[in-house]
């Protein structure tokens, strides 16, 4: 386990791309990080410390909608 902060996502696409030119990773996965639906805005994640298992790389707020309205969600970068 790791602690890292949420950042953005353009920060994360950055940092992704930035790994695969320094030849230290060979690819990265953008996956879901949870099922949760949050309420607010990206923004009000920005920032927050979360503990994450070794092989993800950053963690980004993504605004969804659904049927039930607008919604956060979670999205990583992940090693492999």
């Amino acid at each position: 386990m790791k602690t890292i902060k949420i950042i953005t996502a353009g920060q994360a696409s950055s940092l992704s791309l930035s790994t695969l030119f320094k030849g230290t990773i060979t690819a990265t996965k953008k996956l879901r990080y949870d099922k949760g639906k949050y309420g607010g805005s990206s923004q009000d994640f920005i920032g927050r410390q979360v503990d994450v298992a070794s092989n993800v790389l950053c963690i980004f707020p993504k605004m969804q909608k659904d049927k039930d309205g607008p919604y956060v969600a979670l999205w990583c970068y992940v090693y492999g």
